[in-house]
């Protein structure tokens, strides 16, 4: 019963480090080496599409509100595109959700009321994004 433990085992952990990007154990023990056991940082600097979608966007030099357009819907509008660019309220918390991240990612700031930037970092971060 327990013969291929041990490889069971070896493929979970495998895909685990894969999943967050490490493609190799020399990977991890480089990581462990340079930063201890800190994983979780890695796992939390990814972006999700709606984040890296925002960033894009705003990194031409575009104005940022976030706006409601009712008591449950708020919405981002940047430039002259809104995310989401629907009425479906799932979608609405999706964006909403990331543009918070990235204001507390320290992406985005608040220059008044609804009016927000991006911060340097956060252009230099949409800058990495293009460049893939």
């Amino acid at each position: 019963m327990f013969e291929h433990f041990g490889y069971i085992v070896a493929v979970v952990i495998g895909a685990i480090l894969y999943a967050i990007g490490y493609e190799s154990v020399k990977a991890v023990f480089d990581h462990v080496k340079e930063h201890g056991l800190s994983f979780r940082k890695k796992i939390e600097n990814r972006l999700t599409r709606e984040e890296k979608e925002l960033l894009i966007v705003a990194s031409d030099n575009e104005d940022i509100y976030k706006l409601s357009a009712d008591q449950l819907n708020l919405f981002i509008r940047i430039g002259k595109k809104n995310f989401p660019n629907d009425n479906n309220p799932d979608r609405s918390t999706l964006y909403s959700g990331a543009f918070d991240s990235l204001c507390n990612r320290g992406y985005i700031y608040s220059i008044t009321g609804s009016l927000y930037k991006l911060t340097a970092d956060g252009l230099k971060k949409a800058e990495e994004l293009k460049e893939k």
